[in-house]
């Protein structure tokens, strides 16, 4: 297994990997995170195992502001990054690449003087959830709507991880 960063550049040559491993992690029902979570992103960084692409993760190094209405438990810090998207292909899924893919992250904020990762989980997702808690995220907060792109009563869960 091997873990890179790529740069804007090098996306184009992965998107077609990128994109089928998106489309295998579309939500229940159907609702797809669009495009720019990926190509605005600081950062994209790839597991690979024989060449092939089997997961990624996208970052920005941003401030973040919670959306109005949210119910956050935690102050955000202005030195942070977020992780915009992660996914493993479904055939590689359960066998500890997302945790690889978390630690690299992890020591990758460390090494950047980072002091919190930052992500929001959907609520549909309850393995994302397990697996966000099991690599010692902590839940800091919700972000709810009535409706918010065709999901009624729509929750997505905010979690922090303190680098320092």
């Amino acid at each position: 297994m091997k873990i890179d960063i790529i740069s804007k550049e090098e996306f184009k040559k992965y998107k077609n990997d990128i994109d089928s491993i998106h489309l295998e992690n579309t939500y229940p029902n159907g609702y797809l995170i669009d495009d720019d979570y990926l190509i605005n992103a600081s950062k994209v960084v790839l597991v690979f195992i024989d060449s092939r692409v089997v997961g990624y993760a996208s970052l920005s190094k941003e401030n973040i502001i919670p959306d109005d209405g949210s119910d956050f438990s935690v102050t955000i810090s202005p030195n942070n990054i977020k992780i915009r998207q992660i996914a493993i292909n479904k055939k590689h899924q359960n066998k500890g690449i997302g945790t690889v893919l978390i630690n690299y992250i992890k020591q990758y904020a460390k090494d950047n003087n980072i002091d919190y990762i930052y992500l929001y989980s959907m609520g549909l997702n309850k393995d994302g959830e397990r697996f966000y808690l099991k690599n010692n995220f902590v839940y800091s907060g919700v972000w709810s709507n009535d409706e918010y792109k065709g999901i009624k009563d729509f929750k997505s869960f905010f979690y922090s991880y303190k680098v320092k």
